[in-house]
């Protein structure tokens, strides 16, 4: 699963956050996921999808500090290689790419201006 956002080169912060959960039958060492960015892994956001890493559920990943990319589109991608035996899985849930701009305005969680108390678009 991968995408390319534009990150504006006036950007003061950038950090990438996700959700991830992980299922596994399979002993370490063989099954492995991570979150690159242009084709190299992010520093703490890789991993090893065995039994003992079972996350019993979705955890909140560390912040990624993407900062280094304002001013380009660079390729985000979540990527796991699994062999043939046994069962792995990373799922991934509420990607989150916050770019921070100095007098941008708020960003709207809702649209049609619902913020505000306007319903005309209802």
């Amino acid at each position: 699963v991968w995408q390319s956002p534009a990150i504006s080169s006036d950007a003061t912060s950038v950090t990438l956050t996700y959700w991830y959960a992980i299922t596994s039958n399979d002993s370490c060492g063989w099954d492995f996921a991570s979150a690159k960015i242009n084709g190299s892994a992010l520093s703490g956001h890789t991993y090893d999808l065995c039994s003992s890493n079972v996350t019993g559920g979705f955890v909140q990943s560390v912040g990624a500090d993407l900062l280094a990319w304002a001013g380009t589109s660079p390729e985000l991608r979540f990527e796991a290689a699994t062999d043939s035996s046994n069962i792995s899985s990373l799922f991934i849930d509420d990607v989150v790419l916050e770019v921070c701009v100095p007098g941008a305005p708020a960003a709207h969680v809702f649209s049609d201006s619902y913020e505000g108390g306007d319903t005309n678009m209802w």
